[in-house]
């Protein structure tokens, strides 16, 4: 499921996305991470 739209999506649709970003020091750990859809994701920017 979308974490953004709470919409569920096929898997292939999906990205795993960082909360903190890694540019800002964000880690790879289940705490930092949600699903987004491609198209979330792709709009999401670093700030």
């Amino acid at each position: 499921m979308c974490t953004k739209w709470k919409k569920h999506f096929k898997i292939e649709d999906m990205q795993v996305d960082h909360i903190t970003p890694w540019s800002k020091g964000g880690k790879t750990i289940a705490e930092n991470c949600q699903m987004l859809c491609a198209d979330c994701n792709r709009r999401k920017s670093n700030v």
